[in-house]
């Protein structure tokens, strides 16, 4: 457990945290999330990814793809967080064809550089993202 009023540690990129309450006292528990660091120019979110985090890091542009439901069983609200190291080439991450991301079917997102943003599955063949990303 760790209480509110320390000094936090700084939150390098492989860091990556979930965060809850618990009880009246307002402790905050945080748990470390696997990292998944990938190089090349086309990745597709496995099952090891789910829960953790994918974080691009190669210098020319890449594309990340979540899975359908044909392809991975992933049940609803289930998270991935993919980020873009600082210094890496843009990064595009999408849905599988006919698949919507954000209500729009085939929709995509370009994370921002040295940021990062959360997937979450939100119903069949469907993702909802939050954080720093433009959709395209």
């Amino acid at each position: 457990m760790v209480e509110l009023n320390k000094t936090p540690t700084p939150v390098v990129m492989d860091d990556s945290a979930v965060v809850g309450r618990s009880g009246a006292n307002e402790m905050v528990y945080l748990t470390r999330t696997k990292t998944n660091r990938q190089s090349g120019t086309s990745y597709a979110i496995v099952a090891g990814d789910i829960g953790g985090q994918v974080i691009m890091d190669g210098v020319s542009p890449s594309t990340v793809i979540l899975p359908a439901d044909a392809t991975l069983t992933v049940p609803n609200t289930s998270l991935v967080l993919i980020g873009r190291a600082q210094g890496a080439g843009p990064v595009t991450v999408g849905v599988e064809s006919g698949d919507t991301l954000n209500g729009i079917v085939d929709g995509t997102i370009v994370i921002d550089e040295a940021a990062k943003v959360q997937f979450e599955k939100s119903g069949v063949d469907a993702w909802e993202s939050w954080g720093g990303g433009v959709a395209s």
